[in-house]
């Protein structure tokens, strides 16, 4: 009978401990996350200073790199999370957000994964490459504007060269701006140009 209830005892004391250990990983996770929500939270606000949040541990070149996205002290930042904290037992976590970012000579907007890092118990953001544009999207935008220059001044080379030559009825006023007309457009004021050019001669 005695054994028994030593073996209950026993049971019961491995079942409190088991559940103290797990209310206390639980409030630990909880904790870290409200820690790293307040970050993303005083970045966005100016409540907390981009240096005072950036991992202490950083290589400086890098770190000095990384707070180069706050040159422009008047910042607007908008940080919303899409998805859950995730948190690692070796001290990292990470968080995909809503990102909008403005400067004075940027502007940033899209989704991205936020990453931190835990130093003597103290959550830090382990960078700031989440307000940074992808090389692709850059190289995406400098040849649409490129490619909307050139568009721009294909058509008003052509406006002008039939404007010149009294030819820029109402279909050809259409006609300049749609890409698949330009050649014989370009034809034609070539053709002008030469039989202009063989009559004065």
């Amino acid at each position: 009978m005695r054994t028994g209830l030593g073996t209950e005892r026993g049971l019961l004391i491995i079942l409190l401990l088991l559940s103290a250990n797990v209310l206390s990983a639980q409030s630990d996770s909880s904790a870290d996350k409200s820690q790293i929500s307040r970050l993303l939270t005083g970045l966005s606000d100016h409540s907390i200073k981009p240096t005072d949040v950036l991992d202490p541990s950083m290589d400086p070149k890098k770190r000095t790199s990384s707070l180069g996205y706050f040159e422009d002290p008047a910042y607007q930042l908008s940080l919303v999370p899409v998805g859950e904290i995730e948190i690692t037992a070796d001290g990292t976590a990470s968080v995909l957000v809503k990102v909008l970012f403005k400067t004075e000579s940027r502007e940033v907007g899209g989704q991205s994964t936020v990453a931190f890092v835990k130093r003597n118990q103290v959550w830090y953001f382990a960078n700031f490459s989440f307000l940074g544009f992808p090389t692709v999207i850059i190289a995406a935008i400098i040849v649409g504007a490129l490619m909307a220059i050139s568009y721009a001044s294909a058509v008003l080379l052509l406006r002008r060269e039939l404007l010149r030559q009294g030819k820029l009825d109402l279909v050809d006023r259409a006609k300049i701006f749609v890409p698949i007309f330009w050649p014989t457009l370009f034809s034609r004021t070539h053709r002008r140009s030469i039989g202009e050019i063989s009559r004065l001669h």
